[in-house]
């Protein structure tokens, strides 16, 4: 799988001083402990731009977001090597934008070794590291990230988020960590939005996911696996996303989620779509009777002719959320 780099955490030795591994980082120098340097930065030329203008659903929330009502929030926690114990106080930041960055000490045992885990997300513009209030995702525990009830949205590029952990020995060496998304993007882009009768345009949606359709309700950052926890899905309502890359009239994303997921392929389910008019009445819907592929830091893609007869819907897995299907299924024609 590709890595998207979110931010990269640069260590390195640079003084010594004498502190125990809760304290703050005021260096004293007797040799007992290492001062790490640690830069976390989120590049402006982050892989899933593309350099596209714009915004465009095949990228995630860094690409699409809209950063005068979101910030970044960036969450670092220090463990010993088996992750169950904190050897430091989180460190939390926060930025109006993805080309911030911060550099700052973090001191730490020399030899011994350490886990760090590290989550990012979105969360309302003008938040601190003081301040700052979980948006989407609870996070407390990084054992334990779950999704808030009421932020189970779809159409929302908000929803994406970041995580990684390594390990990594005090002895001044440098590590570098990449994050990539422990949630898959699903999203259906209709080909045949101007062929609608009576001249109607899509303005909303309704996804039902089949009954009795789970997904995890979180992702444990220690381990790097989704929850074994689940939570049902139904229902589930939102106006279009208004992608401004899409300026053809006939080609339309009309729906996103993103899901926690593993690094295999796994099958959610198969689930219907309803397009409404800006009165509210519906216009028309599609039942998608293949199983959706899910894999986190991965983008599923139903394309084609969907709310039209005589045509044909394409599923495809992107890596990464770059522009190449690693695998592709089509649904016949009706």
């Amino acid at each position: 799988m590709k890595f998207i780099k979110l931010f990269t955490l640069l260590l390195g030795s640079t003084m010594f001083c004498a502190c125990s591994e809760n304290e703050s980082t005021t260096l004293v120098a007797d040799g007992e402990t290492v001062a790490v340097p640690v830069t976390i930065e989120a590049p402006v030329a982050i892989a899933q731009r593309g350099g596209v203008a714009g915004t465009d659903s095949q990228y995630g929330g860094i690409a699409n977001v809209d950063f005068t009502k979101y910030d970044i929030r960036y969450i670092i926690e220090i463990y010993d090597a088996e992750g169950t114990k904190l050897a430091k106080n989180r460190i939390v930041r926060v930025y109006d934008d993805a080309s911030s960055s911060f550099s700052e000490e973090v001191i730490l045992t020399r030899n011994r070794t350490y886990k760090f885990v590290a989550w990012a997300d979105f969360v309302a513009d003008g938040s601190t590291a003081e301040t700052v209030q979980d948006l989407h995702y609870n996070t407390t525990n990084m054992a334990a990230v779950t999704i808030k009830a009421d932020s189970y949205k779809i159409n929302d590029e908000s929803r994406d988020a970041f995580t990684g952990f390594v390990g990594y020995t005090a002895n001044g060496s440098a590590l570098s960590m990449s994050l990539t998304r422990p949630l898959g993007k699903v999203r259906v882009v209709t080909t045949d939005a101007d062929k609608l009768s009576f001249g109607q345009t899509i303005s909303s949606v309704a996804v039902t996911y089949a009954e009795g359709v789970t997904v995890p309700a979180g992702y444990n950052c220690l381990t790097g696996k989704p929850l074994t926890d689940k939570i049902t899905l139904g229902t589930l309502s939102a106006s279009l996303y208004g992608y401004t890359a899409e300026t053809a009239a006939d080609v339309k994303t009309v729906f996103t989620d993103y899901i926690f997921a593993d690094a295999i392929n796994a099958s959610v389910a198969k689930f219907t779509l309803k397009a409404f008019d800006a009165t509210g009445a519906e216009i028309t819907s599609y039942s998608f009777e293949t199983d959706t592929p899910v894999k986190a830091n991965a983008r599923t893609t139903f394309k084609g002719g969907v709310f039209t007869t005589s045509s044909s819907v394409t599923i495809s897995i992107a890596d990464a959320f770059d522009t190449a299907a690693a695998t592709e299924v089509t649904i016949p024609a009706e």
